[in-house]
């Protein structure tokens, strides 16, 4: 079923990216605590892939790449984080 899940969800990533301009940087929704760093910076990343996974409000919140291209990681697991602050950087590749 998981599995399943995560297909679904990259393929409504990739289709949002083709449909709107997402924004390079990934940023936290809420504050919490970052449990699991998917990438490590330079890797090559597809539209719906998982970056960062933060904990907030007892809940995990996974955030995927907003597009195909190069991941740039701005933290490490086991950070505190903010309320926007940014997580992630996805630069297009051309």
């Amino acid at each position: 079923m998981a599995d399943r899940t995560n297909q679904t969800l990259t393929a409504l990533a990739q289709q949002e990216a083709e449909l709107t301009e997402a924004a390079p940087e990934v940023t936290a929704p809420l504050p919490g605590t970052v449990i699991a760093v998917a990438v490590t910076s330079g890797d090559t990343v597809r539209a719906g892939d998982p970056l960062v996974t933060i904990e907030a409000m007892k809940m995990e919140h996974r955030l995927l790449a907003p597009f195909d291209g190069t991941a740039n990681l701005a933290v490490a697991a086991g950070e505190q984080v903010s309320l926007g602050q940014v997580l992630a950087t996805v630069t297009k590749e051309e």
